[in-house]
């Protein structure tokens, strides 16, 4: 816990004396339990993802250690943006927002998992999202119009103009 020093004379001395000042939940803590919680993975699980040990996650979650190297950090924000993404997309529900970010859209592909633990976000989100629009549920958002090309409802190019 940080301390602030209050100071006190003694004879001909003068103490500095810590007074203890509670401090806000670690950022890293906050995200280790976003991630996992939104996403029901395993401490195991997410230390696969983020290219570390199990009892690392399990320090970070727990507050008893800070991550000291900034590239850790960044990836548990990048890791936690996809996450809480697809979790909203999920419905809240943490099987679905699983299923969605270790599925692959088709053969060949990585997927959202698999592209996280390489240091893609960018790319994971996408996979999740094409993961998610292959099979979507009642519920969720369908759009009225296709969003690839070739697939209009008219073609508009031998459209007549009335």
């Amino acid at each position: 816990m940080p301390v602030t020093p209050s100071s006190v004379e003694l004879y001909d001395f003068r103490l500095e004396i810590p007074k203890t000042v509670p401090q806000p939940p670690k950022r890293s803590q906050q995200l280790t339990r976003e991630i996992r919680r939104q996403s029901g993975w395993s401490q195991r699980q997410l230390a696969v993802v983020l290219g570390i040990t199990h009892p690392t996650v399990r320090a970070l979650e727990e507050g008893r250690s800070r991550p000291g190297d900034a590239k850790l950090i960044e990836k548990l924000t990048e890791v936690d943006a996809v996450v809480s993404r697809v979790f909203a997309i999920a419905g809240q529900d943490a099987s679905e927002t699983t299923r969605i970010l270790c599925s692959k859209a088709s053969e060949g592909n990585q997927s959202a998992v698999e592209l996280l633990e390489i240091g893609r976000p960018a790319e994971a989100y996408l996979a999740a999202m094409d993961v998610a629009n292959l099979s979507r549920r009642a519920g969720l958002m369908n759009g009225l119009w296709s969003a690839r090309a070739g697939e209009g409802t008219h073609d508009i190019s031998t459209a007549e103009l009335t």
